[in-house]
């Protein structure tokens, strides 16, 4: 819980920690969880007719976009950046930059939902550069060109395969 704590605070040196401590592979990956099932849980009362399925599908698409998130940031910092970060290192850290997600909660207000969730989407944005800039050494510009691309593949995800799934139920 304190290297959330951390995270929301916006301390850049938690991802440095998180990056050297492999026992903690099973944390970020509960981070990622809770945050996207928090989001599920607003999306779904927002269409309450399908709660569950709102939910389960959020919960899916949320730790998928992780995957390809982390996967295109590895393959992208190795390549262009000529990282030695590890897979497992950059899941880790990249797990704890979802943690602003768990604001989707809140979607279901009126008006303010909407606003909290992007506010959300933004910092974990954010917190995703921030992490790739604080292990790797990159510039803020290098880090924030690699989170994006991962970052509009997710959303890519969401829109296609979301919305294809979505007319299923």
């Amino acid at each position: 819980m304190n290297r959330i704590v951390r995270v929301l605070r916006l301390d850049a040196s938690v991802f440095d920690e998180i990056r050297r401590d492999a026992s903690a592979m099973n944390q970020a990956i509960y981070v990622v969880l809770a945050a996207n099932l928090l989001a599920g849980i607003g999306a779904g009362l927002v269409r309450s007719t399908d709660f569950l399925g709102t939910l389960i599908l959020t919960l899916i698409l949320g730790v998928l976009g992780w995957l390809i998130w982390i996967t295109i940031a590895y393959g992208l910092s190795t390549a262009l950046w000529h990282s030695r970060l590890g897979f497992a290192e950059m899941a880790r850290v990249l797990s704890l930059a979802q943690a602003p997600l768990a604001l989707g909660l809140f979607l279901f207000i009126p008006a303010l939902g909407v606003w909290l969730t992007l506010l959300g989407q933004a910092l974990a944005l954010w917190e995703g550069a921030v992490a790739l800039r604080t292990v790797m050494g990159l510039s803020t510009a290098r880090a924030l060109i690699t989170a994006l691309i991962g970052w509009a593949a997710v959303i890519l995800l969401n829109v296609f395969l979301g919305g294809n799934l979505a007319l299923l139920s």
